[in-house]
């Protein structure tokens, strides 16, 4: 009986033992090993930097000088240089009436529009009965024998208002018949605006017309090149506009004028007028 019973417990234990070995076979251990994470290393995101397509500049447009007219390189400016160093053969500065000119009175000057004042000559034309008026001031015989010439005059428009302008006329006439006979007629307009424009008679028309920068400095100084039957302005010595005068060239006579388009009078101021008679200038080409 006593052996039976040790036989039992025997059993007992081997079957306990085979029933461990098989839940371990079972149930897997997790073998894997953790790695602790240190609290002080600071952890850096790796940035990739993709480069960005540098931008390509847009071409500016190439500036095209505007090519200068070949009567300003041909004619006009051999003509400038040779008299740059010449004292003018005729020169007023209207601090008083010349012994060649006298100040102008009644149908061409109305209401003593023609006057000295401050050393310059105010030539004021008055508006007419809903029309136009004028007031022209001659230069008097100074330069009858310049058939070719440069003049200059300094033109004050800052008493002009609207439409009103200076004027400067160039007649060349010639005596037959007992008078005077106007062969060409030049006449430049410069509003306050300094818009100008040139009307040619005959055949009465409007030559030219242009714009100064509204930066240009005054007075302005008109300048008039004339020289076998070409004609040249300059403003402020720059070149503006050039003509041609078909017929012969007689006695010149320079007028400087005041217009009113007809609403309010028209105050021009003009000085240092100048002329050169390029008959005595001997270094032309």
């Amino acid at each position: 009986m006593k052996q039976q019973m040790n036989f039992q417990r025997v059993m007992a234990v081997l079957l306990f033992s085979t029933l461990l070995v098989g839940c371990s076979t079972f149930f897997p251990q997790d073998t894997s090993t953790l790695t602790p994470v240190d609290p002080t290393e600071t952890i850096s995101p790796t940035v990739t930097n993709t480069p960005i397509p540098s931008a390509t500049p847009s071409t500016r447009p190439t500036r095209t000088a505007t090519p200068v007219p070949a009567w300003v390189t041909d004619f006009a400016e051999p003509i400038l240089a040779a008299i740059a160093d010449a004292p003018p053969d005729y020169e007023e500065d209207f601090s008083q009436a010349g012994p060649l000119w006298y100040l102008e009175k009644g149908e061409n000057c109305p209401d003593n529009g023609c006057n000295l004042s401050d050393g310059a000559l105010s030539v004021i034309a008055l508006p007419g009965n809903s029309h136009d008026g004028w007031a022209e001031q001659p230069l008097g015989s100074c330069c009858l024998g310049f058939k070719t010439f440069v003049m200059q005059v300094e033109v004050d428009l800052s008493e002009l208002t609207g439409e009103n302008a200076a004027s400067i006329w160039y007649v060349s006439n010639i005596y037959e018949d007992d008078r005077f006979t106007t062969k060409f007629h030049l006449n430049f307009e410069l509003k306050k605006d300094l818009s100008w424009i040139t009307w040619i008679n005959p055949p009465g028309v409007l030559n030219d017309s242009g714009q100064l920068p509204g930066s240009t400095p005054q007075p302005i100084l008109f300048t008039l090149i004339s020289r076998n039957s070409m004609l040249a302005v300059y403003l402020n010595d720059v070149p503006v506009t050039f003509m041609e005068n078909a017929g012969r060239q007689y006695q010149p006579n320079f007028e400087l004028c005041a217009w009113s388009a007809g609403t309010t009078a028209a105050d021009v101021k003009f000085d240092n007028a100048k002329v050169w008679n390029l008959e005595n200038i001997p270094s032309l080409p």
